[in-house]
């Protein structure tokens, strides 16, 4: 008999809609219905839990830094309460509040599982059955303490994710790290028997609003469209170069990098390439944006770049310390608990 407890955090999404005239809707209290009928959550071998609803239910892509910060303010308040927490979310922004929560919730010493479906539960061969099942066992392993994402079986880390397919069960992956753990027949069903201590609640930062813009180069973008997007009021910049980070070298384009760097907007250079990173030194072009004033975003997925500037902007005001951090944990280092 599982001993254990979990909070689930129904913010909406796919997995708890249901069919209507005009497509899949967000139902207040159908997601309850739907666990009901789960047999397997009421087979002893799977925590108890309790579910609580959002209002209103959103569709992720409505998701905003706000929503970001009412999660974990959430799990904050319940944390001597819950052993794990389980955070039911609509995918297509999925892995911008996954890295968001790794970010707000440093060093915590609790899993919170971050999941949802492709298909809705009202669909007969929905994934999200298995994800609800499973999320709520690693819920219960201390050893999956920290934010990770569930999807297809696999449990990734939260803060290198991305979503790589709208339509394929497995929709996400963590391209430059290694999964937390895999669902198999050596893992389950039985969770790990392991006790632990709760910690101290989470204290969570304040976010504010912040501009962050994200320019996407292609080849021969025209110079009044660069002119247009410097001349905006931002306190950053997440630059998504070619290959191995390099930009165009010319005078014109990288005069702008430097007056943006001058003026003490942060500049961070990311790859437009899933898999690998941004090694600045290695071409002329990537040293000439360092040069410039320019950081390095290392292997980040664009998600938690975004995620972790909003995170930084709201707690620093110092341009070089949130320089400093941003620079921290990178080629394959960035933890959940930087």
């Amino acid at each position: 008999m599982n001993t254990k407890r979990i909070a689930i955090l129904y913010t909406g999404g796919t997995i708890g809609m249901q069919p209507s005239d005009n497509g899949l809707i967000p139902a207040a209290g159908y997601l309850t219905s739907r666990l009901q009928q789960e047999p397997r959550l009421q087979s002893g071998q799977v925590p108890a839990y309790d579910l609580v609803e959002y209002e209103p239910l959103l569709d992720s892509s409505d998701m905003e830094p706000h929503h970001w910060q009412q999660i974990a303010e959430d799990i904050a308040q319940r944390y001597s309460d819950y052993d794990g927490f389980l955070v039911l979310h609509g995918t297509d922004t999925l892995a911008y509040t996954a890295s968001a929560l790794s970010f707000l919730l440093p060093g915590i010493d609790k899993p919170v599982i971050v999941t949802g479906s492709q298909l809705p539960l009202a669909e007969p061969h929905s994934d999200g059955h298995d994800h609800i099942v499973e999320g709520l066992m690693l819920a219960a392993k201390p050893a999956c303490a920290g934010v990770n994402v569930l999807f297809h079986h696999k449990l990734l880390p939260g803060n290198r994710v991305t979503k790589s397919s709208s339509v394929a069960l497995g929709a996400f992956t963590a391209p430059n790290a290694a999964p937390v753990w895999v669902m198999d027949a050596s893992s389950g069903p039985s969770p790990l028997d392991v006790k632990t201590q709760p910690g101290l609640a989470p204290q969570v930062p304040p976010l504010k609003p912040c501009r962050i813009g994200v320019l996407t180069l292609t080849p021969g973008m025209p110079k009044a469209m660069l002119v247009h997007f410097f001349n905006q009021p931002l306190d950053a910049v997440i630059l998504r170069s070619y290959g191995a980070g390099n930009a165009p070298q010319q005078a014109d384009f990288m005069r702008l990098i430097e007056q943006a760097c001058e003026q003490g907007t942060v500049v961070v250079n990311l790859s437009q390439c899933d898999h690998g990173g941004v090694a600045m030194g290695t071409y002329a072009g990537g040293s000439a944006l360092a040069r410039a004033g320019v950081i390095s975003g290392g292997d980040m997925t664009l998600e938690a770049c975004y995620s972790k500037l909003v995170v930084l902007l709201s707690h620093y005001d110092s341009v070089d310390i949130i320089r400093e951090r941003m620079q921290l944990n990178l080629a394959g280092e960035l933890t959940q608990r930087d």
